[in-house]
């Protein structure tokens, strides 16, 4: 959703919540968090069911424009949403003038993206990693909670390098991790790693439900 408002829009609020119970939370939201740093996250950026997505500059640097977020001391995530290459723009503006100006909701067609390529690459790892028995099945199924927005918000999370002076903000950064983790073993490790930390915390909710 690469668009947002000042004040919570109901009718989106409904559509949310409940395309979210039909699909058991089987389903992944984005929506951009605003372009004004003198305005709050937008909405739907900051309802608890979808990821906020900030812009940064190619270099990971989160923009000034950003708005502010209204979450207290928990990370924000960032990627690609300015200094956009001028080819882009001539490919769009003729039709679409408006389309693919430098902000959030660039950032979050481009973290969309994103997600996307690491959900297919996640199921082929089953096959680029085999395992055997307990350890299979295991892998399989804390995979599935990468279709979730929980899941895949904590994976975005591992493939934002660690920023000492901003530790905050969550620049996401896919190359970066797939150099920092050399073969697919490494990198199945450590989405697993993640992923089973959101299946243990999906697991004890359900049975407190």
């Amino acid at each position: 959703m690469s668009f947002g408002f000042p004040r919570d829009d109901q009718g989106i609020r409904d559509a949310i919540e409940t395309v979210s119970k039909d699909r058991k939370e089987d389903i992944i939201f984005f929506a951009s968090a605003g372009n004004s740093s003198t305005d709050d996250e937008s909405f739907p950026a900051r309802h608890p069911d979808v990821i906020s997505v900030y812009a940064t500059n190619c270099q990971g640097v989160f923009s000034q424009s950003n708005s502010a977020s209204i979450t207290e001391g928990a990370a924000v995530l960032g990627t690609y949403g300015d200094d956009i290459p001028e080819c882009i723009y001539k490919e769009f503006r003729p039709i679409y003038p408006k389309v693919c100006q430098p902000g959030s909701s660039v950032a979050t067609a481009i973290m969309a993206g994103i997600s996307a390529t690491i959900l297919l690459y996640a199921s082929v790892l089953p096959s680029l990693v085999p395992l055997q028995g307990v350890a299979a099945s295991t892998t399989n199924r804390v995979l599935r909670c990468l279709k979730t927005t929980k899941g895949m918000e904590a994976v975005l999370h591992r493939l934002a390098p660690k920023d000492s002076d901003h530790p905050r903000l969550k620049a996401v950064n896919p190359m970066w991790f797939w150099k920092s983790k050399l073969t697919d073993f490494e990198r199945c490790c450590a989405i697993v790693d993640t992923l089973s930390d959101v299946d243990r915390r999906s697991s004890r909710t359900a049975k407190m439900g």
